[in-house]
């Protein structure tokens, strides 16, 4: 079963695979699945906030949406911002 057959088979609080993820392709769909499915809280903990994970446009998007649509929360906490502060980022 391919990373994407198993991720769309996951569901929030009730799956318990694990599914190996293997590019920044398939860290990415697991993202913005994962975002998908939240309903109240999305924590990001990330050392440099990868903008080829967290800031594709599908991502971003997401994220635009559970903000807007919902009685929600988002956090992210970010350990090494050199790169952020110093380039342009979608979610900054």
């Amino acid at each position: 079963m391919s990373s994407d057959e198993q991720l769309a088979s996951c569901t929030i609080g009730e799956s318990h695979d694990v599914v190996a993820l293997k590019s920044d392709a398939e860290i990415r769909q697991a993202a913005i699945h994962l975002a998908n499915q939240a309903q109240r809280e999305i924590l990001i903990l990330s050392q440099e906030l990868d903008p080829v994970i967290f800031g594709h446009h599908e991502f971003t998007e997401q994220l635009r949406s559970f903000i807007r649509n919902r009685n929600s929360k988002m956090r992210i906490l970010v350990t090494m911002d050199r790169k952020i502060i110093r380039g342009s980022h979608r979610m900054v």
